[in-house]
């Protein structure tokens, strides 16, 4: 029978590192302090800001996303009470609720949507002279 193949296993440029491997000082996994290496460390996309640091592994906040994750999450608790007979919800209510709360996620989105498009199109101003 075949030994199992390890998943670094692979030699093709750019495969997963082995970490059996020592790991060349200045590499992607370089410990702070110490300076990266080579354009694969340089920031690309929309993590090269100027001003400011790469943003790398980062997200945008979504307030659409937080506000229909706590519909939803709401909308579940209630479900659990109900079924636990903790609380009495009749199900023409909460159906609405959370298609109300829902639609209402989505208007914030639009709305996320159409400030972050108006600020990013606004010209940079800089300090102004004297």
């Amino acid at each position: 029978m075949q030994q199992p193949r390890e998943p670094w296993a692979s030699r093709e440029p750019g495969g997963p590192w082995d970490p059996r491997e020592p790991r060349e000082p200045g590499g992607p996994w370089a410990p702070a302090g110490e300076p990266a290496a080579g354009p694969a460390s340089a920031p690309r996309g929309r993590d090269a800001r100027p001003g400011g640091p790469a943003r790398r592994g980062r997200h945008r906040f979504e307030p659409a996303r937080l506000l229909a994750g706590l519909v939803l999450l709401a909308a579940g608790v209630t479900a659990l009470l109900d079924a636990t007979g903790a609380l009495t919800v009749r199900d023409a209510v909460l159906l609405p609720v959370v298609l109300f709360g829902l639609s209402l996620a989505g208007v914030v989105g639009v709305l996320t949507y159409a400030v972050r498009r108006h600020f990013s199109r606004r010209p940079h101003r800089g300090p102004r002279p004297g």
